[in-house]
């Protein structure tokens, strides 16, 4: 969705389709995260699943400032739908490269 956001003409037309591309970004997330959290309450004992979430929620609360101070640059500079490309294109590589490692 992110690659298909780079390439979304600037009109219209591709601002509704960056609409409907967010709105399905939104939507996998869902996707990752409720196996994922089913399977931690699975493997992690119950006592310590309080200290697990709150450790990741806290990891995941400090790549979003990191990710903007990136991300703010790299779209000023190169435009934000090349930057969008951009991330797509390494998002899609890195996701091959931890499938291929961790199959």
């Amino acid at each position: 969705m992110t690659i298909l956001s780079g390439i979304t003409p600037a009109n219209l037309v591709g601002f509704w389709l960056f609409a409907l591309y967010s709105l399905w970004m939104g939507s996998f997330g869902n996707q990752f995260t409720i196996p994922f959290t089913a399977y931690v309450q699975e493997v992690v004992p119950a006592e310590k699943l309080g200290r697990f979430f709150s450790f990741y929620g806290s990891i995941m609360s400090a790549t979003m400032p990191l990710g903007l101070l990136v991300a703010g640059p790299m779209s000023d500079l190169l435009g934000i739908n090349s930057w969008f490309l951009i991330a797509g294109i390494f998002s899609l590589i890195i996701s091959l490269i931890g499938y291929s490692t961790l199959r």
